[in-house]
This record gives structure tokens, sequence and C-alpha cells, in this order.
């Protein structure tokens, strides 16, 4: 039986040609088999149907009354000329900081350094830490939770 496969094949196909087919298909099948992940898709596409859905009717439900602020601003106008004394020290004539530009424009290692620049100033004003030349931020960090712990 496989003799007379073989021999029928082989009035078709040259012995040579069909050698060099099944060698193009074994490295064809190799490099498959290397580069598997590749081309194999995640998964199969699904063909998605809109689903006509019923709208859902809901009763309504009770809610807690939310507090408003304004007893609280009123709570706190005492301390508001406390935190308007302690203004950042670059401000620009539209009313945005150094600091935000520079992040703006993506000079992101100048706006850090500005930050806490301003930062640093603002807990001095404050009288929290005292400034000394080259403090690094962990050291204002440090000597800030020494003094106002959270």
């Amino acid at each position: 039986m496989w003799d007379e496969f073989a021999a029928s094949v082989f009035d078709w196909i040259p012995p040579s040609l069909l050698l060099l087919i099944l060698l193009a298909a074994a490295g064809l099948i190799g490099a498959l088999w290397y580069w598997f992940p590749a081309w194999v898709p995640r998964r199969m596409p699904r063909l998605r149907l809109p689903r006509l859905r019923m709208p859902r009717w809901r009763l309504p439900r009770w809610r807690r009354p939310r507090f408003s602020r304004r007893r609280r601003s009123t709570a706190a106008g005492a301390s508001s000329e406390a935190t308007t004394a302690f203004e950042p020290s670059v401000v620009l004539s539209d009313g945005t900081l150094l600091a935000d530009r520079l992040a703006a424009e993506g000079r992101y290692a100048e706006a850090v350094r500005q930050r806490l620049r301003d930062i640093v100033g603002d807990l001095t004003a404050a009288g929290v830490i005292s400034p000394l030349p080259g403090t690094t931020a962990a050291e204002v960090a440090a000597a800030a939770a020494v003094q106002r712990p959270a």
C-alpha cells in the first residue's frame, strides 16, 4: 500500500522537488515553533452584538444631608491670617508659582528644587525650622517632623 502511494506521488512530483518541499515545510515549522508566542493571538476575536436592555427603574434613596463648609470656614477665620502670611516667595505676574511654570515647561529638576525652596521658606517663616545652607530635603523633613509631628 505504501509503495503504491509513494510510486503514484513520484509519478507526479519529482523526488528532488518533493525533498525541497519537505525541507521548506520543516524549516517553516521550526521557525514558527521558535517564535511561537509572537504569532499566536492572545485570544480569538469575538463578534459582539449590541444588547437590547430595558431601562432599570430605581426607587429614590434617602441621602444624609451634607454639612456646609461655611461652618468650618468661620471656625477657621482666626487662622486665615496666619495662612496668608506664608505665601511662596516667587509668584509670577499671572499668579502662578515659578515651580508650576517650570514643571509645565518640562524642567522637572528645577521645578522640584524651586518647590523645596518655597517649602523651606514657608517653614522658616512659620518658625518651624532654621535654614542652613546645604540642608537636604531629608534633613528639612526630619527637622520639621521634630517640631511639628503629624
